[in-house]
């Protein structure tokens, strides 16, 4: 893998992405998968880049909700779920 995390030059997206590079990225990637064509090798690769950009994008969701979690532990916001 090369410096990207194995994303390969032309994506442009490493771990200092913002999750809506990151996202947009990965949108690019199931289109190119989805509309098919591609050989074997370039299909496989395409899958792999999109699964990192996919754990990409859950990382980073992961750390906005506990960012969020500990921001309201420590104000003790007491918020009420809406009855649905």
């Amino acid at each position: 893998m090369d410096a990207t995390n194995g994303l390969g030059a032309a994506s442009a997206i490493d771990d200092e992405s913002s999750f809506e590079e990151t996202y947009a990225r990965l949108h690019e990637m199931i289109a190119s998968l989805e509309q098919g064509g591609l050989p074997l090798a370039e299909s496989i690769d395409a899958f792999e880049r999109s699964i990192w950009l996919a754990n990409r994008c859950t990382r980073i969701l992961d750390a906005a909700e506990l960012r969020i979690s500990r921001v309201l532990e420590s104000e003790q916001v007491d918020l009420e779920e809406p009855a649905f």
